[in-house]
């Protein structure tokens, strides 16, 4: 979708900031609107979809490590501990940074609960929608 945004082919596309953000310094892309909550340092210049009046809008990806069910809690907090601390390394923040991201080292259960919330929302949004699965269809 990039590819056809950045030829001409297709007007316009919704992607994460760290994807299309070197496009739109180059002057190659404009971006119309963030849908994220709060301004992104590394794009303060562009609008949420809460400023441009729709705050229904918001939708944000979020990368986060995940365990299968059940393993103990004292490994789960020694990975959160270690993984918190590599996204506070200078080098590693400063670069995901410059991508667009907002680094948040939260808790398993503050992740979780942003989990389930997310999760609950987007299945309200789809039913709201009428939209319904296809089961034919299969990936190639």
């Amino acid at each position: 979708a990039l590819q056809d945004v950045l030829s001409g082919r297709v007007t316009m596309m919704r992607d994460n900031l760290s994807n299309v953000v070197q496009h739109v310094r180059a002057g190659r892309l404009r971006a119309i609107a963030l849908t994220s909550r709060a301004r992104s340092p590394r794009a303060a210049d562009i609008p949420t979809s809460t400023d441009a009046g729709l705050p229904e809008l918001e939708a944000g990806i979020r990368y986060g490590f995940a365990v299968p069910a059940g393993t103990p809690k004292d490994v789960v907090s020694k990975l959160n501990a270690e993984f918190a601390k590599a996204l506070r390394d200078a080098a590693i923040s400063a670069r995901l940074e410059s991508l667009g991201l907002t680094i948040v080292a939260d808790k398993p259960e503050e992740f979780r609960r942003v989990i389930a919330h997310e999760s609950a929302r987007m299945q309200r949004a789809v039913k709201a929608s009428g939209a319904k699965a296809n089961r034919g269809l299969h990936a190639c």
